[in-house]
């Protein structure tokens, strides 16, 4: 018995960078899928595809903060440090 694919090819296509290649195959084909990964990774990505979002970022001497928004609203946040590694967890 075939397995039913658990997106729709709508999804898909419409959030591409959500996906492996394998699940694209299962949802759309073989063919689809070669030709939509080829196109996905021979430019850079569209606005619309993107899955996060730059939402802040501060910079001091030694520091970059930024902050990401999701799709689903929540966010993340990371430092890039150039100055000496702190042990955090002694």
């Amino acid at each position: 018995m075939k397995r039913l694919p658990k997106y729709t090819p709508a999804e898909v296509r419409n959030d591409p960078y959500g996906f492996t290649y394998k699940e694209m195959s299962e949802v759309i084909g073989e063919n689809e899928a070669k030709a939509l990964y080829e196109e996905l990774y021979k430019q850079l990505p569209r606005k619309k595809n993107l899955s996060m979002l730059v939402k802040n970022i501060c910079k001091s001497s030694d520091t970059e903060k930024y902050v990401y928004e999701l799709k689903d609203n929540k966010y993340i946040e990371t430092v890039l440090s150039s100055g000496e590694m702190v042990e955090l967890f002694a």
